[in-house]
């Protein structure tokens, strides 16, 4: 009997060592750049990676009756890829591109509390060399700035390409964009 609780406490202890000995890097871009890793490991040059950016983007917003604003958002996705396909299939929930608001001080707007409705889009299948897609994203019931707040009210505007990073790309960095829309909505 003893004989078995030995063994069950070495193996116990090897397991518990093996478990806790820390993981290597699955995904590293090496010193010097060149070369992108994948998990497992695969090495992929990055002339052979999909590069999602941004084609040209514009911002509107307009007043509604009950004093909310409308933001309309249109961008164009662009693979600026030579050679590869973006398999936005593989993106989560296929959400391939998504917008949001903020201002800095909320207590200046009529509603601070005022929740909407962050705006996601699903897109084509796949996107491949040098190919485009137009999108159009709209925030609505976004609140007023209050009448007594001086000056027109700034909204501050964020959009994201592939924002659960699901694609896996030459270049990450040009995904995210910011822009701006003044409060349309009259003082009086």
């Amino acid at each position: 009997m003893a004989a078995r609780h030995a063994a069950a406490a070495v193996i116990l202890a090897a397991l518990t060592l093996s478990a806790s000995a820390p993981a290597q890097a699955q995904s590293a871009q090496p010193p010097g750049g060149g070369t992108i890793g994948t998990p497992g490991n695969i090495i992929i040059p990055p002339e052979l990676l999909p590069d999602l950016a941004f084609g040209g983007t514009s911002f509107a917003a307009q007043c509604t009756a009950n004093r909310t604003l409308r933001i309309d958002i249109h961008t164009i996705v662009k693979n600026k890829a030579a050679k590869a396909t973006a398999d936005l299939s593989k993106i989560p929930w296929q959400i391939a591109i998504e917008a949001n608001w903020f201002v800095v001080n909320p207590a200046q707007l009529e509603n601070p509390n005022a929740k909407t409705v962050k705006p996601q889009l699903g897109g084509p299948k796949t996107l491949g060399p040098g190919a485009e897609w137009k999108a159009q994203l709209v925030i609505s019931g976004v609140p007023a700035y209050r009448k007594d707040v001086k000056g027109q009210g700034l909204y501050n505007l964020t959009v994201d390409i592939d924002p659960m990073k699901g694609v896996l790309e030459s270049n990450e960095t040009n995904n995210h964009l910011t822009g701006y829309v003044l409060d349309p909505c009259p003082k009086q």
